[in-house]
Order: structure tokens, then sequence, then C-alpha cells
């Protein structure tokens, strides 16, 4: 498939120890799948050596052990290879703060500038163009009757990405609002996140502290009000908002909640 009217585009996604680069996780999997205006198509991923072990939670979701990256690449050992994958192309991500949080700290700690490149974040988009029942990766590709195989592997979800993103695309022109310029941005613009405490609500510094799940009503960034059941895992923040990072035991995978979105919160037993 041509991609005359795009530049060319790098899915990207990344497999983590856990769910904070600013907490000492690190990246143990990368997958990017790279699409040129001619059609050409190239993929390559690598499990990488985090040089740390993986947390059970996060082994669970992405089925990835330790023993699998034993023997892997450390990171440094293939950033020259995932920048010459991505440049001169704009990257397509599906969350993109969390993953641009990692590697741009991995290329950092490769004493490697990121480059300043453009972002598409395929959720943003979804949250702004479309009505979804929810927008996770998984739920939208259901939606456009997207097989998906190897969920939660790296290389498979930036495969789902490339999906998703054309068939967003191709909808997006249907109604004469495609618009590159306009749902791409600068990757420098994705604020870093600092470790700068603040005072929690009781509740959840009790949950935390506790190792306890707790029972929330969250309303999206639409408004929308759901119920769910987590479990709190840290607080990150992000300059003026405070983030918790959480199992969500409704959706049975990571989450990510604003907390002045969370109306109410309950510990459960």
């Amino acid at each position: 498939m041509k991609n005359e009217k795009l530049p060319a585009l790098s899915f990207l996604d990344v497999e983590t120890t856990g769910l904070s680069a600013i907490y000492n996780d690190r990246i143990c999997e990368i997958g990017v799948l790279r699409l040129d205006p001619d059609g050409t198509i190239t993929q390559w991923e690598s499990l990488i050596n985090p040089c740390r072990f993986l947390s059970p939670g996060a082994a669970a979701v992405n089925g990835i052990t330790n023993a699998m990256v034993e023997n892997a690449p450390k990171f440094c050992e293939v950033a020259d290879k995932l920048l010459d994958m991505i440049t001169g192309s704009v990257l397509v991500l599906h969350n993109a703060p969390f993953d641009l949080s990692f590697i741009n700290m991995e290329f950092e700690n490769c004493g490697i500038k990121m480059p300043d490149v453009k972002v598409i974040d395929t959720l943003i988009v979804a949250r702004q163009h479309f009505n979804f029942p929810s927008n996770t990766l998984g739920n939208i590709a259901q939606h456009f009757n997207i097989e998906v195989s190897g969920k939660h592997r790296a290389l498979a979800d930036a495969e789902t990405t490339h999906k998703i993103f054309l068939r967003i695309w191709e909808e997006l022109s249907k109604r004469g609002i495609a618009d590159f310029d306009k749902i791409s941005t600068s990757n420098c613009v994705y604020p870093k996140r600092t470790k700068e405490k603040k005072e929690l609500p009781p509740i959840m510094d009790e949950a935390l502290r506790l190792k306890k799940k707790v029972f929330i009503k969250y309303e999206s960034s639409s408004g929308a009000a759901t119920s769910r059941t987590v479990m709190p895992l840290e607080i990150v923040s992000d300059f003026d908002y405070q983030y918790l990072l959480a199992f969500c035991h409704t959706k049975k995978e990571k989450r990510i909640f604003r907390l002045d979105r969370i109306k109410e919160m309950k510990i459960l037993p």
C-alpha cells in the first residue's frame, strides 16, 4: 500500500519492566514497523536486557521472563539500530507519553540525545475525533475488526497501531479533515516526569502503603464516568498533575488515572 500523502511513518512500541521510567523501570523489548511513502515496510524487534528484574505485574501482562532477556543486548547496543529505523520518519504510538518517557530515558542513559521528531499519538486522535466505547489499543482494533495477535508484545502492538492508524486516516479522509499537521506534534512537547512529592488523598496514601485494592469512580477527559477496581502501584507527577499508575482489575491491564479525576475511592478488604 503506497503512502504518498504521508511522510515516512515509524510505528513503535516498547514493553517494560514496570510502569515508570523515573523509578528505574527499563525497556525489556522494543518493536518498530516503518512504512515509507513508496509502500515499503521494514520491521525490527529486539528483546532488551534491562539489567534488572521484571516486576511480576509487568511479566504477567507481556509474558516476558527474566530468562528471556538475560542474554539479550542492552539498549545502548541497539540504540543505533533504533535511530536508523526512525530517522527521517514520524513516530506513531498509542499513548505516546508512556513509551517516549522510557525511550528518552534510555537514550539519555547511553549519552545520546533523542532526536527532535514529529509524533502522532493514536490515543489522542481517537479521543479527539472518535467516540469509541474504550480507547485502548485492543478495543479500537476490535471496533475496526482488526485481528490482533501477540497482544502486549512490542512488534505485535506496533503492527496493531499501524493497522489502526491506517483505518483512522481513512475515516478522517472521508470526513475531509485528514490534516497531518493537526494530528502530529513534536516529541519535545511531552512533559518529563518528576519525582516531586505532593500530599496524597489519605485513602490513596493508605492503599499504596498497605498494598490494598481500591474501588474508584473515575471521570474521563470526555466526562464519561466509570467504576473500577484497581491495585495502586505508584504515583507520578507531570508538572501540575498527579497520576496513579495502577493495575485495573476491571480492564485486566495496567492503566494511568489522573488523580483529580477520581471522584470517589474506597479501600477494599
